[in-house]
């Protein structure tokens, strides 16, 4: 009765242990083939950078490194993996985003149902980027030669300047003159010019003709008239004296002899 139930017990535990197991399988190898792949990227970017170039080989057989590839650091049973078939090759053709020209492919094939758990396995675990499908849960292509690296490449290559010709110089650049800034102008201050006055005797010159004497305002200029003033005296003097010797003198009209006085 004991080993009875001691036999159900262990059945029980061998039906939980073997799915376990099984997963842990399968983890190993995943990781077996993702270190592989690390590997293989590792190398051949290596060479692409020291030496320039992309190694040239032929594809190999299943699970053996091209012939080409010996010289490399490639370890013992790099690509034994027992549970997926592997190719390393070579090809221009496109898969998926990738362009070809030459880029080293390992290529990864399940033959079975266990073998297509492994692949789908990895297909989780491996960036889409980092792979594409030729079957779809079949056939899968991983590069080993960085498309960027080689694209980078390129652009270097493109940009490098040519032999034998001028490197061109960057054209110089006008330094930018100071704006001169303009000078404040003097103020003008208008000229307020007094009249001098004039002397007795002073020629003064007038519009259109020539120079004149000057009448002082005390006396007569030689050759003209007498003032106002003179000349009401000599009037007023004139009638005075044919009064005096004329009272009546005014009825007889000997007061016109003193018109001439009066301008």
């Amino acid at each position: 009765m004991d080993l009875m139930i001691a036999v159900a017990v262990l059945g029980t535990l061998m039906t939980l242990a073997i799915p376990v197991y099984n997963d842990y399988l399968v983890r190993a190898r995943v990781v077996q083939v993702l270190t592989s792949i690390d590997t293989l990227r590792t190398v051949f970017h290596a060479e692409y950078e020291v030496e320039g170039r992309i190694p040239r080989f032929k594809a190999g057989k299943e699970g053996e490194l091209p012939s080409e590839l010996s010289r490399l650091s490639f370890g013992p049973d790099l690509l034994n993996f027992g549970h997926l078939e592997e190719y390393l090759f070579q090809s221009s053709h496109h898969y998926g985003p990738f362009e070809g020209k030459d880029i080293p492919y390992l290529v990864l094939v399940a033959k079975n149902a266990e073998q297509t758990r492994y692949l789908q396995a990895i297909a989780r675990v491996l960036p889409h980027s980092a792979y594409a499908w030729t079957i779809e849960s079949v056939a899968m292509v991983v590069p080993l030669l960085n498309a960027e690296t080689r694209h980078d490449s390129i652009i270097k290559a493109l940009q490098a300047p040519k032999k034998n010709q001028p490197t061109q110089q960057p054209m110089a650049q006008p330094t930018p003159q100071p704006i001169a800034q303009p000078q404040p102008q003097p103020v003008l201050q208008p000229q307020i010019l007094k009249p001098q006055p004039q002397q007795p005797g002073q020629q003064t010159t007038v519009m259109g003709g020539g120079p004149t004497q000057a009448t002082s305002q005390q006396g007569v200029a030689p050759g003209g008239s007498s003032s106002t003033a003179n000349s009401h005296q000599q009037y007023e003097d004139c009638r005075a004296h044919v009064l005096a010797n004329h009272p009546h003198g005014h009825a007889f009209g000997l007061f016109k002899q003193c018109n001439r006085y009066a301008h």
